[in-house]
C-alpha cells in the first residue's frame, strides 16, 4: 500500500512517539523532525530515525506532509495551539481526546490512534495493532488510511465518540488489569512470596480470551458464589483495608454480573 504522505514530523518523544517514529522510519518514511520539550529526549529519538531534533515548536519545519502530535492527553490542546501550520495535515494520537480539539486552527486534521500499550524499552511491531483513524475530509481520510495500512493489517475509520468508548474499554482491559498485577505482586512480596508463581495463571487466562467470550471463562470464588471463601479472604485482608475494599467491590461486581445466570 502506497501513501502520498512521506515526510513526517513527530511532536513528542514518549512511549508512543518512540514506537511510532521508529516503525514509520523502518517503513522508509522520512521522519524529518522530532520535537520534545526536553532536547535530550528529542536527540535520543532523532538519532534512531535520522531526524532533526528540536525543543521549540517555533522551529517546526513547514516541509512535512504530516505532523503527528504524540503527547499526553492533557498537553494536546496546548501543543496544538502552538503549531503554526495552515495547509498541511495535523493529527493527534489520543484515544480519549475528540477531533474537535483542532477547532478551526487547521485546514487538514485528524486522528491516528494506535490501540496498544507502548513503552520506550520495547519497540513493538505494528502489524497486528489496530489503528483507528478519523479526518475532516475524504482526501485526508484516504491519506491516513493508506499510511496506517503501511503499518498495520487492522485499520478502522472510527468517530471520536466511538473511539472514546473503545478507550474506556481498553482502560478496563489493560490499565486496570495491570494494576491488579501490581497489587498481586505487592501483596505477595509483603508476605515473602513470589509473583513468578502467578505468571502461568496470568498467561493461561490471557490465552483463553483469544478464543472465548470472557464472560464464559470467569472462574473463582465470586463466580461460583462461594461466600465462605470470599468472607475468609476479606478477613485475611483486615490489615490491608485498601486491598480489602477492592476485593469486596470486585467480588460484588462479579456476583451481580452473573445473577441472571442463576
Amino acid at each position: 500500500m502506497t501513501s502520498k504522505i512521506n515526510k513526517i514530523a513527530i511532536i513528542g518523544s514518549g512511549n508512543l512517539a518512540t514506537n511510532l517514529a521508529i516503525n514509520l522510519s523502518n517503513k522508509d518514511f522520512d521522519i524529518v523532525q522530532i520535537y520534545s520539550r526536553n532536547i535530550e529526549n528529542a536527540i535520543e529519538l532523532a538519532k534512531q530515525t535520522n531526524s532533526e531534533p528540536i525543543s521549540d515548536l517555533a522551529l517546526l519545519t513547514k516541509q512535512a506532509d504530516l505532523y503527528i502530535v504524540a503527547v499526553s492527553d492533557s498537553a494536546i490542546s496546548e501543543v496544538v495551539s502552538k503549531i503554526n501550520i495552515k495547509n498541511k495535515l495535523v493529527v493527534h494520537t489520543s484515544g480519549s481526546v475528540s477531533v474537535n480539539v483542532f477547532g478551526n486552527k487547521f485546514e487538514n486534521f485528524g486522528i491516528f490512534y494506535s490501540l496498544q500499550t507502548f513503552s520506550k524499552s520495547t519497540i513493538v511491531d505494528f502489524n497486528n495493532i489496530p489503528i483507528l483513524i478519523e479526518a475532516n475530509n475524504i482526501q485526508n481520510l484516504n491519506n491516513l488510511t493508506n499510511l496506517a495500512r503501511c503499518l498495520s493489517n487492522t485499520v478502522r475509520v472510527i468517530s471520536s465518540e466511538d473511539r472514546q468508548k473503545i478507550h474506556i474499554a481498553a482502560v478496563f482491559a489493560n490499565n486496570f488489569t495491570n494494576h491488579m498485577y501490581s497489587l498481586s505482586q505487592q501483596y505477595l512480596e509483603s508476605n515473602n512470596l513470589d509473583i513468578e508463581l502467578l505468571k502461568p495463571l496470568i498467561i493461561e487466562t490471557a490465552h483463553k480470551i483469544l478464543d472465548n467470550n470472557p464472560k464464559d471463562i470467569q472462574t473463582g470464588p465470586a463466580r461460583r458464589n462461594d461466600k465462605i471463601t470470599i468472607e475468609k479472604h476479606i478477613e485475611m485482608l483486615k490489615n490491608k483495608p485498601e486491598f480489602q475494599k477492592l476485593y469486596s467491590f470486585v467480588s460484588e461486581s462479579i456476583l451481580n454480573f452473573y445473577k441472571s445466570d442463576k
